[in-house]
């Protein structure tokens, strides 16, 4: 006989991956399922029963890396593209994301809020700080 702990442990990294891809297809502007992605994500607040474990060891911390790389990704490429104002066109750019990401944010536990925000903010413009500042001279 399954226990819920065996199907969770056979299942968690499908359902991680389908979120992940969920929420990277509304950062790229693509229509998603959003009932499908919260119905998704309580299944690892409801697995911990009370503890944020599964959450945040399961699925947060692999929801953060996916945050940094495609948004490192972003700056990277935003860095690249002439502009008659590269700083002001760049923090265009993070204020949109910005705003963009605090809808998906909804869908998060509020946990995951702050250090999203934190990760996005590091990832668009504390890396880029010095590329931008040369660049500019």
């Amino acid at each position: 006989m399954c226990s819920w702990d065996q199907i969770y442990t056979e299942t968690k990294n499908l359902v991680k991956d389908l979120i992940i891809a969920l929420i990277d297809r509304e950062r790229d502007e693509a229509p998603i399922n959003r009932e499908l992605l919260r119905s998704n994500i309580e299944i690892f607040l409801e697995i911990g029963m009370g503890s944020m474990d599964a959450y945040e060891n399961d699925f947060e911390i692999v929801m953060l890396n996916d945050t940094a790389c495609y948004y490192s990704r972003k700056a990277a490429s935003w860095i690249e593209e002439e502009s008659p104002c590269p700083e002001y066109y760049k923090l265009l750019k993070v204020q949109e994301c910005l705003n963009r990401e605090k809808q998906p944010v909804g869908h998060l536990h509020a946990s995951s809020e702050e250090k999203l925000l934190q990760k996005l903010q590091h990832e668009l413009l504390s890396k880029y700080e010095d590329q931008l500042l040369e660049k500019e001279e």
